[in-house]
């Protein structure tokens, strides 16, 4: 088998060719996993602040510790430049010969190739020059903002020709301007360069921009002729904003709505509107912001898929398409490998991949998606990890020194997995007479396992209390909306037809947002799409899409364009930026219609609502600075203040055009210190982007964090936006909008 990869990026991390024999002969590490019990049975005894023996919450000197064991965790880097250039077969003397097609590529390539017999193995490499005639580099910014200007750096190559003239020019897309000349003459000498910079303004329209360039050689009577295009993403200094409205278009009734507002900026900007005639058009919102939601930890991972699960009904309701809807089955497949990738020794799950701590209330909302995605879907969990998840949600479910909460929903998660070990755990539960959330829990665990009449008992006497108002219940990061959609779906599956199921449907249709995040966070809307679709499924809302054609509405567009609102589908379109649009309602009970605004305000709004957050950028010497010289190393130091304890929180930091986040694993770059603090917060999680930092931490009072970035790309960028929130509690979150500019000169 023959690979080719860019040997300039195998030099970058000091990559070294694996020796195979080496690989398959030489000394391993012990491939066991050692464990004990002894915490269980001897917990650690310490003399305590207050002379108290015992145990407690972890000191700070202990959490700063786990914040620096953490500090390991590899970042995500983008692929390298790796061909793989197929298998090959050797004759009778071990050589193999033929054609390959190379890649448009220009350097030094290492090739690679394993090779191995029923008897016999090995490998070898050697290193290919690849080059054109004449060739071309380009330095752009990563990123860049409206406003920015920056200087773009062309180099031109003249590899293999004689002396000769040549020629350079720039053609740039509508609405940029260029700042400086943008057309070239230079004489170049064989194996000779020329670098040609051209100062450029960033247009107003965001998006992708291709800058196309045209380089001309003339050597001789030989001329050579080398186009391409260079990228760039043009993004705002602040992040994107949706607004969301519903209402609810009684018969005979009509709405005029318009995709014009003067409050957005033209560009990005799109208002759409959804129309149905079901309650179910409700989820737009939430389904929207669970396919956009940016991160992959354990929870968002299960609750991005999970309502996949219900794929079916949301299809013929019109809230998926038709390829989602057909594709559901490998969106869940691929989030459960990615989850099953967290599972640990113990049958417990982490929070993201390779850390070390249990995340006890994701390990028991991904065991529910698994086990529901098994019986849903081709999922088939292996059987060593189902026997482990098994077991450690019945020591959950066992264990009086746990919340009943948690106890209950691992019973549930148990009889779910057709394991009969949920019975002593849910009876348990129930023989004390409480009447509470668990109490639901444990009776559902009944009737699912077998024990209907039993469990439905239990349940008509818990359903009369209301329970799903209570707090921190089943676990401490389920808001009222986690409860309603949970229970919604519990009912769903033991008693559509309770009669506290249109209580919770009136509930979430109550709490939804007006800013385009549904009910708020990861979990709510996942379980509020569950909820409600499964509610729908079991009372045959959902019915065959086809059937549903009889007309009861009608759309105006402001083009003259007339669109028919039918039976049992929604109709979702993006309204035009000019005109009036109306909406006639002309033989329904009430057309469900939801308008959502996304795009920049003009007039950004900052927010520090339980986090205040603040960015600063230092010098070596400890400054704070507003410009760098090109090459130099620039600390960027983030300080957040609360007022109480915010687990779970991820701050997003905007990087100005010109700054590239430094990677200290490459060879050629300065080593760098992890950026831990005396006031730092507890990490959990960093993640390099190309044109900003995320940091997953727990927040309290004042903490300081530090990470490295490099002036890259000469220019004067906009300042851009730091934010922080709370993941499981959106209100909790600041912005934070400098003015200003940073420059690299």
């Amino acid at each position: 088998h023959l690979f080719g990869c860019d040997a300039g990026i195998l030099a970058l991390t000091d990559w070294k060719t694996p020796d195979i024999y080496e690989f398959f002969s030489g000394k391993k590490s012990c491939s066991f996993t050692f464990a004990d019990m002894y915490d269980s049975l001897f917990p650690e005894l310490k003399l305590q602040t207050n002379g108290k023996f015992g145990g407690g919450a972890a000191s700070p000197a202990s959490m700063k510790k786990r914040a620096a064991l953490l500090s390991h965790i590899k970042l995500k880097t983008n692929a390298p430049a790796l061909f793989d250039l197929g298998i090959w077969k050797t004759d009778a003397n071990g050589i193999a010969a033929g054609k390959v097609k190379l890649p448009d590529f220009t350097g030094s390539m290492l090739l690679s190739a394993v090779t191995a017999d029923s008897t016999r193995t090995g490998s070898g490499k050697s290193e290919l020059t690849i080059k054109d005639r004449t060739g071309v580099t380009v330095s752009l910014p990563a990123a860049a903002a409206p406003g920015d200007e920056f200087e773009s750096v062309f180099t031109l190559f003249n590899f293999d020709l004689p002396a000769g003239e040549g020629t350079f020019s720039l053609e740039l897309p509508e609405s940029w301007k260029a700042l400086s000349k943008k057309d070239f003459t230079f004489s170049l000498a064989k194996g000779g360069q020329a670098v040609c910079r051209i100062k450029l303004l960033v247009p107003e329209k965001t998006g992708n921009h291709a800058i196309r360039y045209i380089y001309t050689f003339k050597s001789g009577k030989e001329t050579v002729k080398k186009t391409g295009t260079a990228t760039l993403a043009v993004r705002h200094k602040i992040p994107e904003g949706m607004e969301s409205s519903f209402s609810l278009l009684p018969r005979g009734g009509n709405l005029v709505v318009s995709g014009k507002n003067d409050k957005w900026y033209p560009d990005p900007f799109s208002v759409t509107v959804t129309i149905s005639d079901s309650p179910l058009s409700l989820l737009s919102d939430a389904l929207d912001f669970l396919r956009s939601y940016p991160y992959g930890c354990l929870e968002q991972t299960a609750a991005g898929a999970f309502p996949m699960l219900s794929a079916n009904a949301l299809y013929a309701c019109g809230l998926i398409s038709k390829e989602h809807m057909q594709t559901a089955n490998r969106t869940v497949m691929q989030a459960s490998y990615r989850i099953l990738s967290m599972l640990r020794y113990d049958g417990s799950f982490s929070m993201w991949p390779g850390a070390g701590n249990e995340f006890r209330s994701g390990t028991l909302f991904a065991s529910h998606f698994l086990f529901e995605a098994e019986e849903k879907t081709s999922l088939s969990i292996p059987i060593t990890a189902r026997n482990l998840i098994c077991r450690h949600l019945y020591n959950i479910a066992d264990d009086a020194s746990l919340a009943r909460g948690e106890r209950a929903y691992a019973a549930y998660i148990l009889a779910l997995a057709d394991s009969s070990r949920f019975l002593k755990p849910a009876r348990n539960l129930l023989a004390d007479g409480k009447q509470d959330l668990a109490s639901l829990f444990a009776s559902a665990a009944l009737i699912r396992g077998g024990f209907a009449a039993e469990g439905a008992y239990h349940m008509k006497q818990t359903l009369e209390k209301e329970v799903w108002r209570e707090k921190d219940m089943p676990y401490s990061c389920a808001d009222d909306n986690v409860r309603a959609g949970m229970v919604l779906y519990l009912l769903s599956r033991a008693d559509a037809k309770a009669p506290g199921s249109l209580k919770l449907l009136d509930r979430l249709q109550q709490t939804l947002r007006k800013d385009g995040l549904g009910w708020g966070t990861t979990q709510a809307n996942a379980w509020a799409v569950l909820g409600i679709s499964s509610w729908a499924e079991a009372n045959q809302l959902a019915l065959d899409r086809e059937a549903k054609n009889k007309t009861i509405g009608i759309i105006h567009l402001s083009s003259g364009k007339k669109i028919p609102v039918l039976t049992g589908k929604s109709v979702e379109l993006q309204l035009e930026k000019d005109g009036e649009n109306r909406i006639i309602n002309n033989d329904s009970p009430g057309l469900f219609i939801t308008m959502r605004t996304r795009g920049i305000m003009r007039k950004g709004v900052e927010k520090a609502n339980g986090i205040t957050v603040k960015r600063e950028y230092l010098n070596k010497e400890g400054k704070v600075i507003t410009k760098a010289a090109h090459g130099e190393l620039v600390t960027v130091r983030l300080t957040t203040w609360t007022e109480t304890f915010v687990p779970d929180a991820v701050i997003v930091d905007l990087l100005p055009g010109g700054l590239e986040i430094e990677d200290g694993s490459l060879a050629t770059r300065e080593k760098v210190s992890p950026g831990m603090d005396p006031d730092s917060p507890t990490v959990k999680f960093k993640e390099n982007r190309h044109d900003r930092f995320l940091l997953f931490c727990d927040l309290e009072g004042k903490q300081v964090y530090t990470y490295k970035a490099r002036a890259v790309i000469r220019g004067k960028y906009a300042n851009c936006a730091i934010a922080a929130e709370k993941m499981y509690d959106p209100d909790t979150a600041a912005l934070s909008l400098p003015e200003g500019f940073f420059e690299v000169k």
